[in-house]
């Protein structure tokens, strides 16, 4: 009985850690400063279209000297507000 009771136990660890998790890492990674590279990496587009975004200010961006710096969280926050909503068809 001792053994089903461990394992009964190891089972309800889990589902707290689990249950929990999610607040544990909340807000962790949001504030992450990525370079040009890996921007365009994370958007899947190449350096130059970042470039030229930042050229226009159509990219939220800061500069440290001479590097162009990009806060995750503005990015996405940016990615949101650039979602185009489908516009409902209208069937006969």
């Amino acid at each position: 009985m001792e053994a089903k009771i461990n394992i009964d136990t190891l089972e309800l660890v889990k589902e707290i850690i689990n249950a929990l998790s999610p607040l544990l890492t909340k807000g962790q990674g949001e504030d992450k400063i990525m370079g040009v590279q890996e921007l365009a990496d994370y958007l899947g587009v190449n350096r130059d279209t970042i470039y030229k975004k930042v050229g226009l200010y159509e990219i939220p961006f800061f500069k440290i000297g001479d590097l162009t710096k990009f806060k995750k969280s503005q990015i996405d926050q940016w990615i949101e507000s650039q979602t185009r909503k489908p516009i409902p068809s209208k069937k006969p």
